[in-house]
């Protein structure tokens, strides 16, 4: 039982590691603005998009990402940000403005 439960989480932690790998430019500054605590209308106000597009990379990035809602997308974006300040290897860091 513990060996199977080993094996799906390693499972799930390279799915998601070769999915960050597959966010966009833009999908990683929206991450990086919704970790910011930014609305999607703020946030395509300052990216020169309309909000829909906001919606819809908002939505690519859960479904890459496997995350839930909005706030695990932030404190997703939140913990790269912090990996990429102290120097950890990641596969893209965010930067929280």
């Amino acid at each position: 039982m513990i060996l199977k439960t080993h094996r799906r989480s390693e499972s799930i932690d390279k799915q998601a590691k070769s999915s960050e790998a597959l966010l966009t430019p833009a999908e990683q500054r929206v991450l990086s603005l919704v970790s910011a605590s930014m609305t999607n209308r703020e946030i395509a106000s300052s990216l020169k998009v309309s909000p829909a597009t906001v919606k819809r990379h908002m939505e690519n990035i859960m479904h890459k990402l496997q995350l839930r809602n909005r706030v695990d997308a932030a404190i997703y974006g939140l913990s790269m940000a912090a990996c990429c300040a102290r120097g950890l290897p990641v596969p893209y860091c965010t930067k929280v403005q």
